[in-house]
Formats: structure tokens, sequence, C-alpha cells
């Protein structure tokens, strides 16, 4: 599906007719901005003819797990970023990359289905049409803002998250959280790895000449790469809490095991007097004065009463058994 949107008389006018869309893109000097979603193979021929697009840039797009990047072609730039949904820890994150093609007058985003920050994009078109359709370096540097915007989300659900699994071990909440914890460092180690990325996309074009970027562009594009910098940040903060979370778990678990042992040893501990007291009258040796004692039964289990008594009250005393 192929959609071309432009400014007219502040105002935005939406096209979705391929033929208008070829004629339009061939005999216009304004800036025209297209969205591609999900392209049929009539559609990625257009691509290739009517938008000079080669066939690596449509194949790199639309491969799934492609890292994001930034090629400089001689007609265009390339650059593929990921549009961030579905955001949890248990079920992990959905990833759609995301094309954005930038030309002398244009601007196309290529994706293999619709992504939320679509609607975002729209909404600053919307809002400015005549700011947002200045230039086609403008209208990528919103795609590219916009993508970035909706990356805090992420951090906010993922501080949430990590906030839940602090509070269950303060409260001894722990059944699989040893497991909710691995989860959350795996899924901030694949964000890291795609900030990262992105966050490489932007220093590069930034900084260095790339084609189609306005000179005017580069201060915009530079504050969009310290918001990414800035995630980066987050996100290693985040990897630390994750990762201080974790020793708590152990240590918290070890308390517990330590606790039961204790519990064990100090048990064994008291019945060990009777345990002696067993072993003793139980040598069966003939000549044991207290074996024909009429009240021998009834001394001996006083005894053992008394030994159970006060090793209980001294445990108890010490704060070693509740």
């Amino acid at each position: 599906m192929i959609n071309l949107y432009y400014e007219q008389n502040n105002k935005v006018v939406f096209i979705d007719n391929l033929d208008k869309i070829k004629s339009l893109v061939s005999s216009t000097e304004k800036p025209c901005f297209i969205t591609v979603i999900n392209p049929t193979d009539i559609e990625n021929d257009i691509l290739e003819q009517s938008f000079k697009l080669h066939t690596i840039t449509l194949k790199n797009i639309i491969t799934k797990n492609q890292i994001p990047k930034v090629e400089n072609y001689d007609n265009y730039l390339s650059t593929i970023m990921y549009d961030t949904e579905a955001v949890n820890l248990e079920n992990q994150h959905s990833t759609n990359p995301i094309g954005i093609i930038l030309m002398k007058n244009l601007t196309l985003i290529l994706a293999g289905k619709k992504f939320t920050s679509m609607e975002e994009i729209h909404l600053r078109f919307l809002s400015k049409p005549k700011d947002a359709f200045a230039s086609a370096s403008n209208l990528y540097y919103i795609v590219v803002d916009v993508l970035v915007d909706n990356l805090f989300p992420i951090l906010i659900n993922v501080h949430n998250k990590l906030d839940i699994l602090q509070n269950n071990i303060l409260q001894g909440k722990t059944n699989d959280i040893n497991e909710q914890i691995l989860l959350a460092r795996k899924y901030l180690l694949e964000l890291r790895k795609i900030f990262s990325f992105e966050a490489d996309i932007l220093f590069k074009i930034s900084h260095e000449n790339m084609s189609f970027i306005l000179k005017e562009q580069i201060a915009y594009m530079r504050d969009v790469y310290h918001h990414l910098e800035k995630l980066n940040t987050t996100l290693k903060e985040y990897d630390g809490w994750a990762s201080k979370l974790n020793d708590a778990y152990v240590a918290d678990a070890s308390s517990r095991t330590d606790d039961k042992l204790n519990i064990l040893t100090i048990i064994a501990f008291i019945f060990m007097p009777i345990e002696t007291l067993s072993g003793w009258y139980g040598m069966n040796f003939v000549n044991m004065p207290e074996i024909n004692f009429k009240y021998g039964y009834l001394c001996l289990i006083g005894v053992v009463a008394i030994f159970v008594f006060i090793m209980t009250r001294y445990f108890r005393k010490n704060k070693m058994l509740k």
C-alpha cells in the first residue's frame, strides 16, 4: 500500500492512486512524504523503477533481524531504524524495521507492516503542515525524532517492572523471581543493542556530511542523538539495577537456606541429651542400679523435659529461635 502526502495552502493533501503518485513525484518540486506498508511485487517494481531504489535497499528493509544502519547512495540516503512496540518483560518486545529513504524532494518510509509511530508522525504533519513540509530533510528529521521519542515509554515500562521485582524481593515474594530477573536482563541487553546501533546512525548523520541532509537540520539531528545517548545511559543504569536485584535475590535465598539449617541444627542440639541418655541406658549392662529404680522412668522423663526447657529458653533468649 503506497500513500503520498504533500502540503498545499497549509493543509496536508493525501493521494493513494499509484498513477497519480508517479505523475506527481516526477513533475513536482514540492517536498513529498510517501509511506509504503507491506508492499506487493508490483509496488516493489514501482519503487525500483520510479524511485530508483536499489534492490539491496528493499531487501535489507524487509529482511527480519536487520541491524539498524545508514547508507549513502548516489540518489538517496537509506536508513534502517526500529519501531519498538508491544513492550513487556514477559512476552518481550515486537520490533518492526523501518526503512527511511531521503531524496532531494522526497522522504519515503518503507515497512513490512503497520507501526504505531506512524500515528504520531501524522499528528506532527497535521499540527503544522507548512513547517513540516518545508523540506524533505525536515520530514526525515520528524520521522527519526518520533521513532526516538517513542522509545521513552519503554524505559518507563522497564522501570516499573524492576520496581515491582524489587518490592517483591523486599516482601519475600520470591516465587519465579529469578526467572523474571533473567528475562529483564535479557530484555535490557536486546534494547541496548538496538539503541547503540541507532545511536551510531545518528552520530554519523549529525557529525558527518551525509547526502540530502540540510545544514540547518544538523543541529536538530544532534539533539535527537543526545536524546538517544540519554536513553543508552539510563539503560545501563537499569541493567545495573537488575544486576543488584539478582544479587539481592541470591542473598535472600541464601539467608532463607541458612535459617532453615539453623533451625535443624538447634532441634538436633536440643535433642542431643535425649540421645545421650537413651544411648547410656541402652548399653544393657547387668549392674546398672538405675535399672531397678522404681521411679527411674519418671525421673528420666523429668530430666529430659528439664534439658529441653533449658535449651529452648537459651536459644529463645539469644534470639536464635523464634
